[in-house]
């Protein structure tokens, strides 16, 4: 439990100490770490980057965090799959696993296994650049034709642009 005050204080102890908790396979209820420890393995990186275990009830009833209702909403329609995957990796120390029940999390995701490859898009060759300048030479506003022969460009090198911050412009 957690007292309110006005500039933080508690609180934000209170997340930080729930973050790093979660980010060592301990959330509020310990018995957790052995599902999360397979989590992973058994739901696959895509899955365990946008939902993760919260609790289970008495009853065996695993409740998963999700990062948005769309993900609940797909994960439920496959939660007969996924909690066979879960049962064949959890040893039979850590409890049954009954069913799923898949909410959407009141706070962001937090992944210790994040994706362990970073891929890089195929820069566009200057062939494509001069394309993709020709392609929006009709827009009146430089900006925004230079928004548009950088998008166009990597449209043609077969991805998206590659950006070096996200809040930092190039030249």
């Amino acid at each position: 439990m957690t007292v309110r005050r006005r500039r933080g204080g508690l609180t934000q102890a209170g997340r930080l100490l729930d973050r790093a908790m979660r980010a060592k396979g301990q959330g509020p209820d310990p018995a957790l770490a052995p599902i999360r420890d397979v989590w992973a393995a058994a739901v696959g990186d895509a899955v365990a980057a946008v939902a993760q275990p919260l609790r289970r009830s008495r009853a065996g009833v695993l409740t998963i965090a999700c990062a948005d209702a769309s993900w609940a909403t797909e994960l439920q329609g496959r939660s007969d799959d996924l909690v066979d995957r879960v049962r064949e990796r959890l040893s039979s120390e850590a409890g049954p696993v009954t069913g799923l029940r898949f909410v959407v999390s009141e706070r962001p995701i937090f992944l210790e296994r994040a994706t362990k490859e970073v891929v890089r898009p195929r820069s566009p060759t200057p062939a494509q650049s001069k394309e993709a300048e020709r392609l929006v030479a009709g827009v009146a506003d430089p900006e925004l034709r230079r928004i548009l022969a950088r998008a166009a460009a990597a449209t043609l090198a077969g991805g998206p642009p590659d950006t070096k911050s996200p809040g930092k412009r190039r030249p």
